[in-house]
């Protein structure tokens, strides 16, 4: 028996060894470039050698140049095949001049087209089936679900560049069962039921973002002790090598860069605007990108020092953290889902923290990134069936918006993946439909004074040095314990036209007239300043306290602003506590 086994590893092993060489004498045999087209003045090269892109005018096309493009005797076998056949030495001018000529008759009139290029990740094939680039290889998937094949990196009119090596698709994908254990590491303290499935969905979608019509969105909401560490950590070892990570609020520009051109996921952690105007306007600039992702069809083209205009293809899937969202525009809500993590009591904590044990042993045995691409690869056909199926299905809901249909056929197709390689069953789509009508009506709960309150808490200050939500530095006001913090957290508050009311009706009082507050709001519905009649609705100006609305808040004359009438929210509102 073991006999047999060895003999069959090593008849696989020496077929390997050949199917290499053989692909490594076809690499050899051909041209050392392929002319893409002009840009410019420039000529844009595919450097089958190296497999990267190169720019280079007529006058540069210089053989130290051309030796950074492909070994010198690579342009000499192209050009001269005979006389290098028959040990005739060609010269370096001689060399040069023809190597200009060729790709100058090559480039012709013919433009650059920047999608002609792919980068790392799984992409569609003119023949039906898809192409996965792993950055150090490629793989063609059949589109009848046939055997995945290693193929060169030219294929038709596409070149698949090389880029830091991802994992090749291992011989053994994931189970149905293991694929399920997944599902429940994304398991957390999530307000709305069934938001595991939908990072799960989210999760396949990001690694499949140019097989997708749609790549849809997450933004999580964390607060302090809801375990947001813990699960951007799960996160990021199940997704590996897979994903690309950021802090902070990058540039519009910076993230491009980042992404340049991989179909891969991008998370960024800590999306908080700051205390300044310019770190609103970088969020809004992010969303801004992220609504072009989502479809990708089209480039972002922005100018360069040579005059001329570059092409940048973005179509990737994001997840957002921070404590609050800043999604307050529909165009941005309609394209992405903002998922709430919130806090449970230590049982919850130790069962949701047991039913993850398998995913979490899973994300970390050898191999496990290989087996998961797999796995998708071996879904692709149905997935797009399923997409379809649903897409149908939950087309027959009344008043529910095209786009938001379309994302959750996309994701709930994307979770099934992991846990089925059949088509959606009735039982699943009868789930799908449930799960999207619960979003909309959690949605629905959030009043617009909800959203603007959660702006302004949400809000971020500094305070002796380290950065606060205005929340928490009314927490820390209300609760007295340092002098010295709580000096430092009425001038940050001052400072952005809030003032805490301190004693038995301890309250935010804010002065929505001042510029400085008003600057918190900026690129948001309430920008155009009716912040006063959102925060106060309902209640009485002229009778103070005593014509609070039902919430308690209501108008109050403060005499060191000339009386100027300031809204007041009870601390009640403001840092979830009685007074």
């Amino acid at each position: 028996m073991n006999k047999q086994a060895n003999k069959e590893k090593d008849t696989s092993q020496r077929l390997k060894e050949y199917a290499e060489e053989q692909r490594a004498d076809a690499e050899r045999d051909r041209p050392p470039v392929v002319c893409l087209g002009r840009e410019g003045s420039q000529y844009v090269l595919y450097s089958t050698a190296y497999r990267r892109i190169e720019r280079l005018t007529a006058e540069k096309l210089t053989l130290p140049n051309l030796r950074a493009i492909a070994p010198r005797a690579r342009w000499e076998a192209w050009l001269f095949p005979e006389r290098v056949a028959a040990g005739d030495e060609v010269k370096r001018g001689e060399l040069v001049e023809a190597v200009q000529e060729r790709i100058l008759a090559d480039c012709g009139a013919k433009m650059f087209d920047a999608s002609r290029v792919r980068a790392r990740g799984v992409w569609p094939d003119t023949t039906g089936g898809w192409v996965y680039n792993a950055g150090a290889s490629c793989w063609f998937i059949p589109a009848d679900g046939g055997k995945v094949e290693q193929i060169d990196h030219v294929r038709g009119d596409y070149v698949y560049s090389a880029g830091v090596a991802l994992p090749s698709p291992a011989d053994i994908p994931l189970s149905d069962e293991e694929g399920l254990s997944l599902v429940r590491l994304m398991r957390r303290a999530w307000v709305m039921p069934g938001a595991d499935k939908i990072m799960a969905g989210w999760v396949v979608a990001g690694l499949l973002p140019r097989v997708l019509e749609l790549s849809p969105h997450v933004w999580i909401n964390a607060p302090a002790d809801t375990g947001k560490t813990f699960f951007q950590s799960d996160l990021a070892a199940l997704l590996g090598p897979f994903a690309k990570n950021q802090e902070g609020v990058p540039t519009d520009a910076g993230v491009r860069q980042d992404i340049d051109g991989d179909a891969l996921p991008m998370m960024i952690d800590e999306v908080e605007p700051g205390d300044s105007e310019k770190g609103q306007k970088k969020i809004n600039a992010l969303l801004d990108l992220m609504r072009s992702a989502s479809y990708g069809k089209n480039p972002i083209k922005k100018g360069s020092p040579d005059g001329t205009a570059r092409a940048w293809y973005v179509k990737c899937s994001f997840a957002l953290f921070s404590v609050a969202n800043q999604i307050y525009r529909d165009s941005d809500s309609s394209r992405c889902l903002v998922l709430d993590l919130c806090v449970k009591d230590k049982k919850e904590r130790e069962m949701i923290w047991a039913g993850q044990k398998a995913g979490r042993d899973l994300v970390q045995t050898p191999g496990f990134h290989g087996r998961l691409m797999a796995r998708l690869l071996a879904c692709l056909p149905v997935l797009q069936k399923n997409i379809a199926a649903l897409r149908d299905y939950l087309g027959k809901a009344d008043n529910v918006a095209t786009r938001r249909i379309a994302i959750f056929s996309t994701l709930f197709s994307c979770y099934y993946a992991l846990i089925s390689r059949e088509r959606v069953s009735q039982k699943a789509m009868q789930e799908a439909a449930t799960l999207m009508l619960a979003y909309g009506e959690q949605e629905e709960k959030e009043s617009d004074f909800t959203r603007c309150l959660a702006v302004l808490l949400g809000h971020v200050v500094r305070v002796r040095g380290q950065e606060m939500t205005v929340a928490d530095a009314c927490r820390v006001l209300f609760t007295g314990t340092d002098a010295d913090t709580m000096s430092s957290c009425e001038l940050s508050l001052g400072a952005a036209g809030l003032r805490w009311l301190d004693g038995q009706n301890a309250a935010l009082q804010v002065d929505t007239l001042e510029d400085k507050m008003r600057r918190i709001y900026t690129g948001t519905q309430w920008s155009n300043g009716k912040i006063a009649r959102v925060l106060a609705e309902g209640a009485d100006r002229s009778k103070g306290k005593k014509g609070a609305n039902s919430v308690g808040i209501y108008y109050r004359s403060e005499p060191k602003l000339g009386k100027r009438k300031c809204v007041v929210i009870p601390a009640a509102l403001v840092i979830g506590e009685d007074e």
